[in-house]
């Protein structure tokens, strides 16, 4: 077998398992060898991979606040990708609950390996592409920051908020086929889905955020995920998920039972209730929260943060709806 010896790195045979091939979305088969220079090769990719999956309006608009730093708009690609491949794992991985949890488990457990030490070529080499987009979002997150100026504190806060989201999906996972109550619901599985990462998100605009600018930014997340929420109801609920309060339920007499397995129809019957002008009130009384908060921000910031809450924060709410 023929072997290649380069810089005075070990010879290694030429063989697939001592290789790594990664499918970009453009087809592109990369063969890479054990050689430093491809660790930023595989950074790249990465990156190029995560840009092209998830180019949706809220990166979009992260993306836009923080214009000076292009490192920062690229790590925060690569950790929206890796999420989302732990929420799909959760939510269509066809395996049992307990097989999901064990894995979920893995990634959060390696998620604390990429923040306490840098991987070998080798290692790198042999993770996921998304699992790479986890490794290099801890980096150059943590880089970028500090280069700003960012106290390591705040950095810390930042990543430990990162971690607890990714939590999150762990639990909601343990959590399938149960109806919590609103304060359950809003102030432990919502804290943990979005508020403690798009409030974390404070970091990433300022390094010294207020507590007014850090809970704006809570309540930004709120209102992100109640739109998720809102639009997947049908899909969720096939997942055994239930992203809607006992109260909810109570109040507009919903039978849950009556629309299993499928849920079809389930949209059109919250429709005809006071389930979605419910959380349009909901979603306008965290609109004050965030519009009180962000003043500290420059008038792009707050311009932008305004153009997406008239879309998140609607008069009324239509099934299908995408805000």
């Amino acid at each position: 077998m023929e072997t290649i010896s380069q810089n005075g790195v070990k010879p290694v045979s030429i063989h697939p398992e001592n290789t790594i091939r990664i499918k970009n979305p453009w087809s592109l088969t990369v063969y890479m060898m054990y050689d430093d220079r491809y660790i930023n090769e595989l950074h790249d990719l990465a990156v190029s991979y995560a840009r092209r999956m998830y180019s949706n309006y809220i990166l979009g608009i992260a993306g836009s606040m923080i214009s000076d730093s292009e490192e920062l708009r690229n790590a925060l690609y690569m950790g929206f990708t890796y999420m989302r491949w732990l929420d799909n794992i959760a939510d269509e991985f066809p395996a049992p609950r307990e097989e999901k949890i064990r894995m979920l488990r893995d990634q959060i457990a390696f998620l604390q390996e990429c923040r306490e030490r840098d991987f070998s070529r080798v290692e790198l080499y042999n993770l996921h592409v998304e699992e790479r987009c986890a490794y290099f979002f801890v980096r150059d997150i943590a880089h970028a920051l500090e280069k700003r100026g960012s106290p390591s504190e705040n950095i810390d806060a930042y990543l430990n908020s990162y971690i607890l989201m990714i939590q999150s999906i762990l639990q909601d996972t343990v959590n399938q086929g149960r109806l919590m109550r609103a304060k359950e619901f809003y102030e432990q599985v919502y804290w943990l889905k979005a508020g403690v990462l798009f409030g974390a998100s404070a970091y990433i605009l300022k390094n010294e955020p207020s507590d007014k600018l850090l809970r704006a930014c809570k309540y930004f997340g709120y209102i992100w995920q109640v739109n998720n929420d809102n639009l997947d109801i049908q899909e969720d609920l096939q997942n055994g998920i239930i992203n809607m309060t006992y109260e909810e339920v109570k109040k507009n007499s919903i039978d849950l039972d009556a629309f299993a397995p499928t849920y079809d129809g389930i949209v059109e019957y919250l429709a005809q209730t006071s389930f979605f002008d419910d959380r349009v009130r909901l979603l306008k009384k965290w609109r004050r929260y965030v519009e009180e908060g962000i003043d500290e921000l420059g008038i792009t910031h707050r311009m932008l943060i305004r153009k997406y809450l008239d879309r998140a924060c609607p008069d009324s709410f239509s099934p299908g709806d995408m805000h």
